[in-house]
């Protein structure tokens, strides 16, 4: 058996259960280099609640799930797209903004967020980690 993959893999959410969700936002910097922003959205099990979420929040779930795909079949690096990504929340962590998604205003900005993202981290120990001998931590 191979040994686990570093750090946190990244996919579709399969359980929105676990109550918050990571993305990975990317956007251009003021040098012109593209960088990473990463937020982590809580309370995604309320969200329903939310009646601006009903309305445009399963659209924007599934825009990050297409974005993240849609990359992941570009990728061309010498190693894994999970890995890569990983490699990118791990540098990135010293910055990332927590949103509770409680009401009107902050759904409104998790569905951009979701709408841009580039990809989200499922909640839920994923099919990508099966077989694997591992602790969370």
């Amino acid at each position: 058996m191979a040994p686990p993959p570093k750090g946190i893999l990244f996919g579709p959410v399969q359980d929105w259960g676990k109550g918050s969700s990571k993305v990975l936002l990317e956007f251009d910097g003021e040098d012109g280099v593209k960088k990473i922003r990463q937020y982590i959205l809580e309370d995604v099990t309320k969200w329903h609640l939310v009646p601006e979420f009903l309305e445009k929040g399963n659209k924007a779930l599934g825009q990050v799930i297409s974005n993240s795909r849609h990359l992941e079949k570009e990728w061309e690096g010498n190693i894994s797209w999970e890995h890569h990504v990983s490699q990118l929340e791990k540098e990135n962590r010293e910055e990332e903004e927590v949103i509770k998604v409680v009401d009107g205003p902050s759904v409104e900005r998790a569905i951009e967020i979701l709408n841009r993202g580039i990809v989200i981290q499922d909640g839920s120990v994923n099919r990508l980690l099966e077989g694997f001998n591992f602790e969370h931590s």
